[in-house]
């Protein structure tokens, strides 16, 4: 699976953050998405969103001033 950030975001885990985590996600998810894209979320909150016509998996992370710890993001 292939891990992509966005140009500009500010996010609080790393490519290699998500890369080491990748074998712990569900076989399913390998079958349903090719990359994972870290982008800098609009919203305050954290929150993933899946892009079947990419199979894509987003995973948008707050503004810089609510910053998510990096705990919170990988659960």
């Amino acid at each position: 699976m292939k891990v992509t950030v966005q140009n500009g975001a500010a996010h609080g885990l790393t490519r290699a953050d998500v890369e080491s985590i990748i074998p712990l996600f569900p076989p399913l998810w390998a079958k349903c998405a090719d990359q994972i894209v870290l982008y800098q979320s609009l919203t305050g909150s954290l929150m993933t969103t899946y892009y079947p016509g990419q199979r894509t998996l987003g995973l948008h992370w707050p503004r810089p001033k609510e910053l998510a710890s990096k705990e919170e993001g990988i659960r």
